[in-house]
């Protein structure tokens, strides 16, 4: 991923590693921020599929 982006609470951001598609966010709260990988099924998106990581914000102050 070769761009920098502010990330507010409840923003998202898609992105493709490899074969697959991601969405990075920061939870409404703010206080974690989240990676899921998007999931389709016969050509049409199903929405999250799995949490592939989970960073507390609250800790890395």
């Amino acid at each position: 991923m070769n761009k920098v982006f502010k990330m507010e609470p409840s923003f998202a951001e898609d992105f493709v590693y490899g074969n697959d598609e991601f969405e990075i966010r920061v939870t409404d709260e703010g206080d974690k921020l989240e990676i899921w990988k998007v999931g389709y099924e016969d050509g049409n998106c199903i929405g999250y599929v799995d949490l592939v990581a989970e960073f507390d914000l609250e800790q890395m102050k």
